[in-house]
């Protein structure tokens, strides 16, 4: 590969550095502990026997042993090279995943996620570097919807790390938007 042949596209490099203003999917949450803690950044009591399969039939091997459940999305009718193009991630009561942001100070961000209830009573809680930040309830009765979760500034340059936990029920998440 050479860099020449390279084209710069914003988007993908504030997606890919979690820089604010980008959108991740639910899949695509942290792998490695916050710098100074011991805590993993994921929290699932799924254990699959089988992989799960992409709507063709191939299995998914995307973060197999991590015991996050994968849902998939409503039907499209296409193969999809990714499987956060065809997956959700499911949380159920205590199941958490972190997600890491990065921005310069003074910035406020405004965390979104795209979100359902999938249970009577189901509760997101959100927390931005173990503090709690808010808890929202949400309307199984609704699809995927587009909610405002939480805000906050970054008081230096740096990170930022948002967890999103199922306080109660279960909850099916898309996608997140940190503007």
């Amino acid at each position: 590969m050479k860099t020449e042949n390279c084209v710069y596209n914003e988007n993908v490099v504030k997606q890919m550095l979690r820089e604010i203003t980008c959108h991740v999917p639910a899949l695509c949450y942290d792998t490695l502990p916050r710098e100074g803690s011991s805590e993993p950044p994921f929290k699932g009591n799924w254990n699959q026997k089988e992989p799960l399969k992409y709507k063709n039939g191939e299995h998914l091997l995307y973060r197999k042993d991590d015991n996050m459940r994968f849902v998939s999305k409503p039907s499209t009718n296409t193969r999809n090279d990714n499987p956060w193009q065809e997956f959700n991630l499911l949380l159920i009561n205590g199941e958490y995943a972190d997600y890491t942001v990065r921005g310069k100070a003074g910035s406020t961000v405004y965390v979104y996620a795209l979100i359902k209830g999938v249970a009577t009573r189901s509760r997101v809680g959100v927390f931005v570097d173990d503090y709690y930040a808010d808890e929202t309830e949400l309307d199984e009765t609704k699809g995927l919807t587009k909610i405002e979760l939480c805000k906050f500034v970054f008081e230096v340059d740096g990170e930022k790390t948002i967890r999103l936990m199922s306080k109660a029920g279960a909850i099916e998440i898309d996608t997140i938007y940190f503007k």
